[in-house]
């Protein structure tokens, strides 16, 4: 076996491997494998060293990159293979996988042999000054927190980022939870073919959907504090009607009425007044959106179908990114977790309910306004509509809004890719 902590090669044979573990034997140590060992090795040391000595390279189709181990003649892998010291520089990188998080970043780099000659520790201050030193490769990221930002900086210095999905990435990981597995488990991810990427944003799109985030969490503000004031209120044999304003109007009047105790009368008129600022910061918000939807060009043409309104297509517009990544429009619905959910064997075919992958915000906005769509339908003779129709007597309304809301993602698809070649 090839000790790549020493810089030695040892090959053991049966009967010394028995010699190592059996306390009969005067010239080695029971501490260790090797003559004249130190006091100080510990039996861990010892059982690692026989593991490696015993040890074969699994063939099961998933095993990871193969580990480089140098000597002072040269570098020679699993396989026997030599390599020059000179191959195994930065140069030599191909796939540079990086295991982001806020402060220390792994490094996993493998050459085009599928060879690991990379595996470092960075801090965040560090990692750029890397990127730019490093020539020109392909970094490969999981689509998480902060990685459209790293894919820019990536792009900055020359270098092509990729992000790929976590649940893509957890089939390749081996082993414990760590840093070291997870980076591992991303070069294996990225260098398999076909594997689909996630759409790198830019800071536009980021900050247009950082907009929706903030709208929607004050939206979730609004609808806890109607649910609260609906609950406290009943408790004293009050029912207030559905709706924000028909319930401040009836609240402000039994609060008026004094049908309330005292002390809860305070706290309820505080709590009306926080509802009043929470839908002020609400407009706000709805407002922005819809100025930065009518200044943008591809939102405008969004708009045109039926469904659409600039919620919906500034989300869209920011949510895909770049069109060309996806090969069809069926690729932006399965994206989107709009197509059936398969659980077929051989000749049984069976479909179940959407998947329900991708963003579950845009695929609701999809699905409302295909609802709203549908209302609307039977005032329209186009075939659009009258397929809707048709599919809203067969299979139910419920279905048919997931069915429409299907096909509008991929005209809106189509409408993106096919407006940037013309």
């Amino acid at each position: 076996f090839s000790s790549a902590d020493h810089g030695t090669q040892c090959v053991l044979t049966a009967a010394e491997r028995l010699s190592c573990i059996s306390p009969k034997t005067p010239q080695y140590s029971t501490k260790s494998c090797r003559p004249n060992s130190p006091s100080g090795s510990s039996k861990s040391q010892e059982r690692a060293l026989f593991r490696r000595a015993s040890r074969a390279p699994k063939k099961d189709g998933m095993d990871p990159p193969r580990f480089v181990a140098a000597s002072e003649a040269g570098i020679q892998d699993r396989t026997g293979h030599t390599i020059s010291r000179g191959e195994l520089s930065m140069n030599d990188v191909k796939i540079l996988a990086v295991d982001l998080a806020k402060h220390v970043f792994q490094l996993h780099g493998v050459n085009a042999r599928g060879e690991v000659v990379l595996q470092r520790r960075l801090s965040r201050g560090h990692l750029p000054a890397f990127l730019a030193q490093l020539p020109p490769c392909e970094v490969a990221m999981e689509a998480c927190a902060t990685a459209h930002h790293w894919a820019r900086r990536a792009c900055s210095y020359g270098h092509a980022p990729r992000l790929i999905a976590p649940q893509y990435v957890k089939a390749f990981n081996r082993g414990q939870k760590n840093d070291r597995n997870d980076a591992q488990a991303i070069a294996c991810a990225a260098m398999q073919p076909g594997m689909p990427q996630v759409p790198i944003k830019n800071e536009e799109q980021q900050v247009v959907m950082a907009l929706h985030r903030i709208r929607s969490r004050v939206m979730k503000e609004r609808v806890g504090v109607v649910n609260q004031l609906h609950g406290l209120v009943a408790e004293f044999g009050i029912v207030l009607p559905l709706g924000t304003r028909p319930l401040r109007r009836e609240l402000t009047r039994v609060l008026d009425e004094g049908a309330l105790p005292l002390l809860l009368q305070q706290v309820l008129t505080d709590q009306l007044d926080q509802l009043k600022q929470i839908e002020e910061r609400l407009q706000i918000l709805t407002e922005r959106i819809q100025r930065l939807a009518e200044g943008s060009i591809p939102c405008q043409q969004l708009m045109r179908h039926r469904g659409v309104g600039p919620l919906t297509a500034t989300a869209f517009v920011a949510e895909v990114a770049n069109p060309r990544v996806f090969k069809n429009g069926r690729h932006v619905a399965a994206w989107l977790g709009l197509v059936p959910r398969q659980h077929s064997s051989g000749e049984h075919t069976r479909l179940l309910g959407i998947t329900k992958r991708g963003n579950p915000y845009l695929r609701t906005l999809l699905i409302h306004g295909a609802r709203a769509a549908l209302r609307q339908a039977h005032r329209h003779t186009d075939p659009l509509s009258r397929w809707s129709l048709e599919v809203k007597q067969r299979r139910g309304p419920h279905r048919a809004a997931v069915a429409l809301a299907n096909k509008t993602s991929r005209r809106l698809w189509a409408t993106l890719r096919y407006a940037e070649v013309a």
